[in-house]
């Protein structure tokens, strides 16, 4: 593959484009600068290794030329195995070589220029996370919260999903922070677990088993929703109000940790579906609580929710019942009947939150098509169209308008949301 890129700058020497900063280093000198978004802490470094980094550069072929959009594709897989070299988060360790081949590009040949196209995308979404991570292997939302937890768990779970293998430096480091942290919150504590079967199950075996306890602690026993969650996770945490946003996202850590060889109970299961069958709306959707109408990211966490418990309370004897069924074509009428990949339906906002959630839903019902929509094609182009090319981020409304928390679902919504433990 020919290499139009040369140092630090995006160039084509073929079209002559005119000079820009690669996205990896404009987030790297976002971060030293402190000038991205008007989020990030100043920082001061010397001359000395702003010189160092300048030679270092030249090492680092992950740039490229500007290009035209991508176009449609079909939902088939083809995998892509073109080396990168990633960049290090420290300048005193080795630069990582990561392979690519775990990335399924959907429908299109490797030399398809489509297929490139897209690569570069998620290419430069990683090197833009990658220049974003702190040296103690964290993330935050730039809004000056305690947050990190989720941000980084998320962070390292669109990372890993990408390709980026568990011993790279930055997983690493990922995997050391969020090992050191205690959540304190239902999200938190899903997305930690989520991270963890992502990056070293066997590691973190009875970090992933703890969480599981006091995700099953805090589980919702009497009151309005028993069966759901709140905003507490249990254990030795507070509990608070059910929902259907944290109990999906328990749901999807509980889903993740028993797949990783994580014991689950039955009873957990079967008290999450009975919950989740209880407050579907009349209109066969979803709603964030009781008495709300139904929207698109809460319908699809109700689809995957649904399905999920399903797969782990069924076998030869337990089948699906009529009710359970009828609920889970409900649901899907429902998102057929509601698609759209521009807004979160019946919602204001949370429109990269709902593409992920969708995600789980089509994946974890098997659905290749809703009606007329292919909705991988659908939602690529559109995610895709999106994307900032000057930086490889994304950014959602204003509850999602931090690149990192926006970049790390779309990678996710594209790539598939559910952990893959590394292979042996």
């Amino acid at each position: 593959m020919p290499n139009d890129n040369f140092g630090p700058w995006t160039t084509s020497l073929t079209t002559g484009s005119r000079l820009e900063f690669s996205a990896f280093w404009k987030g790297r000198l976002t971060r030293l600068a402190g000038v991205a978004d008007g989020r990030l802490t100043a920082r001061r470094h010397s001359v000395g290794i702003v010189l160092t980094v300048g030679i270092v550069v030249t090492l680092f072929p992950m740039f490229r030329a500007q290009s035209e959009p991508v176009g449609a594709f079909e939902p088939k897989e083809t995998v892509v195995s073109e080396i990168v070299r990633s960049p290090s988060v420290d300048e005193t360790e080795a630069p990582q070589e990561v392979a690519l081949n775990a990335v399924a590009i959907t429908g299109l040949a490797p030399e398809d220029p489509q297929a490139r196209e897209l690569q570069n995308a998620l290419r430069d979404a990683i090197a833009y996370l990658s220049g974003l991570q702190h040296d103690n292997g964290s993330w935050n939302d730039g809004k000056g919260n305690t947050f990190h937890v989720g941000i980084t768990s998320l962070g390292a779970l669109a990372l890993a999903r990408a390709g980026v293998k568990p011993n790279d430096l930055r997983l690493r480091r990922a995997a050391e922070y969020l090992r050191a942290q205690q959540p304190k919150m239902t999200y938190e504590l899903a997305l930690q677990t989520l991270a963890l079967c992502a990056l070293d199950p066997k590691r973190d075996a009875e970090l992933i088993q703890r969480n599981v306890i006091w995700l099953e602690e805090g589980q919702k026993k009497e009151g309005p929703r028993p069966g759901g969650w709140g905003y507490g996770s249990g254990g030795p945490l507070p509990t608070g109000g059910g929902d259907n946003s944290n109990s999906d996202f328990a749901i999807w850590g509980l889903d993740a940790a028993a797949k990783a060889g994580a014991k689950v109970r039955r009873e957990t299961w079967e008290a999450a579906l009975d919950c989740w069958l209880r407050c579907q709306t009349a209109d066969g959707g979803w709603s964030y609580t009781n008495g709300q109408p139904s929207t698109g990211s809460m319908t699809t966490a109700g689809v995957a929710s649904v399905a999920i418990c399903l797969s782990h309370v069924t076998n030869e004897e337990r089948k699906v019942s009529e009710k359970e069924q009828v609920a889970l074509d409900r649901g899907l009428k429902w998102m057929k009947t509601h698609f759209a990949v521009g807004h979160n339906p019946g919602g204001s906002e949370w429109l990269l939150y709902y593409a992920v959630m969708f995600r789980r839903a089509a994946d974890a019902t098997k659905t290749e098509r809703l009606g007329d929509h292919d909705w991988r094609r659908e939602w690529a182009e559109y995610l895709l169209n999106n994307q900032n090319r000057q930086t490889g981020t994304w950014i959602g409304g204003s509850a999602e308008s931090n690149p990192v928390l926006g970049t790390s679902l779309v990678l996710l919504a594209l790539l598939g949301a559910d952990p893959v433990p590394p292979k042996e």
